[in-house]
């Protein structure tokens, strides 16, 4: 150790908030920034002195994950590709060797990080979208809209928006949490952030991306006003709030167009049919790769050769041009390695259910998932707060069953494992 541990532990923090704040500015910057992170991990110690947190299920999770690329290696016919995709996946190594070796223990700490990354999301937005008035200005065409808004920053409007939908779920977040000790002018100032975090996801017309957003903002809007015995009040906004949606995404034509299309590819049953949205295509042929190779997968590298033979087949001309991967996280992985372990990291590892071609992304992922763990707030309450009200009976039907015989709510921390209510909670629960 060079410096002293505290000098280490404030070069760590300033360095996670230039991370963070560049991360939607410029991703390969921001990966820049991690190398300095790890040299001063390095150069702290912190691997030798905390070596005992680096056991705990969470970092195995992201080592297993690699290890399992590495194995990949030993059965695929591509080693070019194969090393270039243990590359791309070298964060799951990294990064949590860095932040669970190196926590951040103090509340105040992680809430500067988080406004940072809040802070570089308004500034990439707010950017973009003032290139896209200057634009228009310049040649009278609409660039406020799916892929030409987040051009401004080279950014493919999936990924930008997904930085967008984190952010606006922070700066919510942070006002909801201590909304009484705010002063007016934070209040004000997190509601306009927030809704134009919203407005511009919109204009990038991703639509899972947008589907997601208002499917989690919804079900915790009704969860909090149901808490504050005001639910057919809550039912009332967000009917207003589905009405109000629906009305602006009638009236962004990059929304409704590619709505509209993904709507008629669903309906599309048959496999090899060609279908308008391209991404619906991937998913198939991505599942035929899976199927003939139900077991090991493809090993590490070999997935897009696999993939060209069924584009050519099945005369999917753009995929095979562009040479497309699966654009789905879960998809690309079962493809590639053994499948049992991919099962499993699934239901561990919801976030990673997207879209990835570098290694910025998959910091992203890791990122999320750290915060998620770090935060003293949310280990609290879900550790500490949660309540188990009934099981869910069917996975089609709203019928709850209750957890206990006197129909009494139980806390989280009271139920044992192995215990007869246990046995009865959903794996979500």
């Amino acid at each position: 150790m060079i410096l002293s541990k505290r000098q280490h532990e404030a070069i760590h923090q300033s360095l996670l908030m230039l991370f963070c704040f560049l991360l939607p500015l410029n991703p390969r910057i921001s990966v820049l920034v991690t190398i300095f992170i790890g040299i001063n991990w390095l150069l702290s110690g912190c691997i030798y002195f905390n070596f005992k947190s680096l056991l705990s299920p969470i970092p195995i999770l992201f080592f297993s994950f690699y290890v399992l690329h590495l194995i990949g290696l030993m059965y695929t016919s591509n080693w070019i590709k194969g090393m270039q995709r243990v590359e791309t996946k070298l964060p799951l190594l990294i990064f949590p060797l860095i932040l669970f070796s190196f926590p951040i223990k103090s509340k105040k700490d992680i809430s500067s990080i988080l406004k940072s990354y809040v802070s570089g999301c308004l500034l990439a937005s707010i950017y973009c979208f003032t290139n896209g008035i200057l634009k228009y200005l310049e040649t009278g065409e609409n660039w406020m809209t799916y892929k030409k808004l987040g051009s401004f920053l080279g950014f493919h409007p999936t990924y930008f928006s997904m930085y967008l939908s984190f952010a606006f779920f922070i700066a919510l977040f942070l006002l909801v949490e201590k909304i009484k000790k705010h002063s007016l002018k934070y209040k004000i100032g997190s509601s306009i952030s927030a809704g134009w975090f919203f407005i511009i996801i919109i204009l990038l017309s991703s639509r899972m991306t947008i589907l997601a957003t208002v499917l989690i903002l919804g079900f915790s809007f009704l969860t909090w006003m149901y808490f504050q015995q005001k639910l057919f009040r809550g039912v009332g906004m967000a009917l207003l709030a589905i009405v109000l949606l629906f009305f602006s995404i009638k009236n962004v034509p990059s929304v409704n167009q590619r709505t509209q299309a993904a709507i008629s590819s669903a309906i599309t049953k048959d496999s090899t049919k060609v279908n308008r949205a391209p991404r619906i295509n991937l998913w198939n042929a991505a599942f035929t790769v899976i199927k003939e190779n139900p077991f090991l997968g493809t090993g590490t590298g070999d997935i897009q050769v696999e993939l060209a033979k069924i584009y050519q087949e099945r005369n999917y001309e753009r995929a095979l041009k562009d040479n497309f991967n699966p654009h789905n996280q879960y998809l690309q992985t079962s493809e590639n390695v053994a499948k049992a372990f991919v099962m499993f990291g699934d239901t561990m590892d919801e976030s990673q259910n997207y879209e990835n071609i570098s290694v910025s992304y998959e910091l992203f992922n890791d990122l999320i998932i750290w915060g998620m763990v770090h935060y003293p707030d949310l280990h609290t309450f879900f550790m500490e707060q949660t309540e188990i009200h009934g099981s869910k009976g069917s996975f089609d039907k709203d019928v709850f069953k209750p957890v206990s015989k006197q129909h009494q709510f139980l806390k989280f921390k009271e139920i044992k494992k192995g215990s007869s209510v246990y046995k009865r909670l959903t794996k979500s629960q």
